[in-house]
């Protein structure tokens, strides 16, 4: 059988060790996954659209991943429009969101990449998404009516045709925005980011070509933010309507994240999550990276739609959202807010998914470990140089293979001379003990 981390948690062996000490809430150790496995952090690190990502995208990355299945990550547009989101939510909820979304909508193009570095100050993570405008369109509507279909008054394939205006206003534009996303991977800050919104829905004019026309513009946004801006500091996400459809998807290894988004107010959303995974399995964290109001995250999970994060849209859907739910969202033990949100890169760290400390790091075929405490046993898997309960689930989903099973001492806890789940549970009071 492959093992999720719910899996596991719903397992007699978890309950014996105690679902609380692996960070599962009751609703998180009750649910029982139903789809694919999870794979190590490590194993999905490795597979990042960068070829050598920032220790900060691989610490945040990490994270997500290591939240993923435990709790979900609460977020919020923030364009402080006649109405200041963030005081909104405060308010209401006595927290604030984990997650702040900007957008490089505004002429100015630092107001984002402003945001970014002062949501980071704060402990807290950013996504950035960019309604943009038809490059080459000279019209007086602002970004937002520009980026949409009714907007488009040019010829779109002429963007993606070298020696016309179009096209020399899409590198102008695209290298704008790369400045701004340069600066922050300058300063060490990570980011969610998600250009071309929406893009199967017709509505903005990435999509209005077809799929084809979008994958060009997506896979050429790559290429030169990775290849020649070596932006090392973002995790891309492809951000599907509430409709994914396959045959929109570029190429794999030019994004690392997926999700959909969703304006019908459900409770769950469980029907996109689904959709979602359907498309693209579940061995990334999946966000809901637009909604009218956000997810109950007991029924969510209650349902297997296990959110790594969301991000409710701004002014009005958020105001109109009822304070009440807002607050029991909010104060939900499987939702994380800005307070909860751990030093990412210090608990995360270990620079370009690389070992912290490779001299204690040795690798077991499909995976490596490390030894922390110099004892010839291999108790670190996710490469951060602490045994902690995100261990315990990995060791859990490997101990039966031929990497733990082919160098037992490696990994034989108890002294026994074999590898068994009597191994995970003294895997995990060593944790207590130590």
């Amino acid at each position: 059988m492959d093992w999720t981390r719910r899996r596991f948690l719903n397992t007699s062996l978890a309950t014996g060790v105690g679902v609380v000490g692996l960070g599962a809430g009751s609703t998180a150790a009750a649910q029982d996954a139903t789809t694919t496995s999870v794979p190590s952090v490590e194993d999905a690190v490795s597979h990042l659209s960068h070829p050598n990502p920032s220790e900060e995208a691989v610490a945040l990355y990490r994270y997500l991943h290591d939240e993923w299945g435990e709790r979900m990550l609460s977020g919020q547009q923030y364009e402080p429009w006649g109405v200041d989101e963030m005081d909104h939510i405060e308010s209401v909820t006595g927290r604030l969101p984990a997650v702040q979304g900007a957008d490089f909508i505004h002429d100015d193009k630092s107001h984002a990449t402003d945001q970014a570095f002062d949501w980071w100050d704060r402990g807290g993570i950013t996504s950035i998404m960019w309604h943009w405008g038809v490059p080459g369109q000279d019209t007086p509507e602002d970004e937002y009516d520009q980026s949409r279909d009714t907007g488009v008054q040019i010829d779109l394939q002429q963007i993606l045709q070298e020696g016309t205006e179009p096209n020399q206003a899409f590198w102008d534009e695209l290298a704008e925005v790369a400045d701004e996303l340069e600066r922050l991977r300058d300063a060490g800050i990570p980011i969610v980011w998600r250009p071309f919104h929406e893009f199967e829905g017709g509505w903005f004019w990435w999509g209005v070509e077809g799929p084809a026309f979008f994958i060009e513009l997506w896979e050429t946004m790559h290429e030169y933010f990775v290849d020649e801006r070596n932006l090392d500091n973002l995790l891309w996400l492809l951000p599907h309507t509430g409709n994914p459809n396959p045959d929109w998807v570029p190429d794999e290894s030019t994004f690392d994240l997926w999700g959909g988004d969703s304006y019908d107010e459900h409770q769950t959303y469980s029907g996109l999550y689904d959709d979602v995974a359907a498309v693209h399995g579940e061995d990334r964290p999946i966000i809901m990276h637009e909604t009218g109001r956000p997810p109950h995250p007991g029924d969510a999970a209650d349902e297997g739609a296990w959110w790594s994060m969301w991000i409710t849209w701004h002014t009005g859907h958020l105001t109109d959202t009822d304070d009440g739910y807002l607050n029991e969202v909010y104060n939900h033990e499987l939702t994380v807010t800005l307070e909860d949100v751990p030093d990412i890169v210090a608990e995360y760290g270990g620079g370009g998914g690389g070992d912290p400390n490779p001299d204690s790091c040795q690798n077991f075929g499909e995976f490596s470990a490390c030894d922390t405490d110099d004892d010839g046993l291999y108790r670190d898997f996710n490469g951060d140089d602490e045994v902690t309960p995100s261990d315990v689930v990995d060791f859990f989903e490997r101990f039966r293979g031929d990497g733990v099973q082919d160098d037992v001492d490696s990994f034989d806890y108890t002294g026994d001379g074999r590898v068994s789940t009597a191994d995970v549970v003294d895997l995990f009071e060593y944790i207590g003990s130590s």
